[in-house]
């Protein structure tokens, strides 16, 4: 039987006054005198030096600047989900021991991380969960794949939009997929929706065709890049999470990315309207996470989709292309609302026709 989770605080007295430490634990995740001790000197930084320093005026400085910090603090965001929530979320005892583990892998500041890691530890290649969440949902993620594990807690945890806002879909797009853990999602919140998932890398598109197996999922995998017309195109690989078309990286993309997309595969490509025909106008929902194409696809979609259809866009590197995408929304007719934009260089929106 699992330890029941404890509540303490520890007392640490110092210049004149006490500092308040307060953590949950888990079994023997506890905070110890060293642990207070590392805490409390990582709370006051160290000043940064030259060497970090950021040319104010350079605005292709500042955009690398925010895409390093986002990467680096992807696994180091203090609001982490709770362990209450992992608990609940997992169905069963294997389940949550493995999101445990994952909980451990992607959060740098979760009480009793060391220990917690050891739970993910496994000869097997892939992790299977089965959570609790919305009647239940079945996932298979790759145990060393740091996109996997960060695409799982966005998509469960760290969600930053109402659902409300897509009313009742009855046809979904998902472009950008990945492994399907925003598809399995959706089929949580809407089970009687078609969806359509658009994912070009190959890894990840096999492994989203059996989360569609896994999960039932009413619809289909298209296993190409989402691009304006029906074509073969480059595409920037290395990453499970994070390849993108080299059609739409520029010399300054190809310098953020850098050590990241080591590999250049020749990937087809195509379009919504090749791909769902007439359907495009009962799109209810669209989704476009497709790493820097998102700007070309609604320029050339937007005419072509329903007034009543919503968008949910991630627009990359916003500071840069802001210009570009007003400019676009407004030729067009929409209107844009951001949600989220926690994860630079990425900004979340929900767009709409006016």
């Amino acid at each position: 039987m699992a330890t029941p989770i404890a509540r303490f605080e520890v007392r640490v007295g110092g210049g004149g006054k006490n500092e308040v430490f307060r953590a949950r634990s888990w079994g023997s995740c506890l905070l110890t005198p060293a642990n207070v001790g590392t805490e409390q000197r990582n709370s006051n930084p160290k000043p940064r030096t030259t060497k970090n320093a950021v040319d104010v005026t350079n605005p292709q400085a500042r955009i690398l600047a925010r895409y390093r910090k986002g990467h680096a603090m992807s696994g180091s965001r203090r609001n982490y989900p709770s362990f209450a929530a992992l608990w609940s979320a997992g169905a069963d005892w294997h389940s949550r021991r493995e999101l445990l583990g994952l909980w451990a892998r992607r959060y740098r500041r979760v009480p009793g991380r060391k220990l917690l890691r050891r739970l993910g530890k496994s000869p097997e290649r892939f992790v299977d969960l089965q959570l609790a969440h919305g009647g239940g949902c079945r996932l298979r993620l790759r145990r060393k794949d740091g996109g996997d594990h960060a695409s799982f807690f966005e998509n469960f945890f760290e969600i930053p939009y109402d659902i409300t806002e897509f009313g009742t879909p009855r046809l979904i797009v998902d472009a950008g997929a990945h492994v399907g853990c925003f598809t399995a999602r959706l089929h949580q919140w809407f089970p009687d929706a078609e969806i359509v998932s658009f994912e070009p890398e190959p890894a990840n598109a096999k492994l989203l065709d059996e989360n569609f197996r896994l999960n039932a999922i009413k619809g289909r995998v298209v296993d190409k890049a989402l691009w304006i017309e029906d074509t073969t195109l480059e595409f920037l690989a290395g990453k499970s999470n994070g390849g993108r078309l080299a059609e739409t990286s520029s010399d300054f993309d190809a310098k953020a990315v850098a050590g990241r997309l080591t590999e250049t595969v020749k990937v087809p490509a195509t379009s919504l309207q090749s791909v769902l025909g007439e359907r495009l106008k009962d799109v209810d929902l669209l989704k476009l996470d497709i790493e820097g194409a998102e700007l070309d696809v609604l320029d050339h979609d937007l005419p072509l989709v329903s007034p009543k259809t919503v968008i949910l866009c991630e627009v990359h590197y916003l500071e840069r292309n802001r210009a570009r995408f007003e400019e676009l929304l407004e030729k067009h007719g929409w209107t844009g609302k951001l949600v989220d934009d926690s994860h630079p260089p990425h900004s979340c929106w929900i767009l709409r026709k006016k």
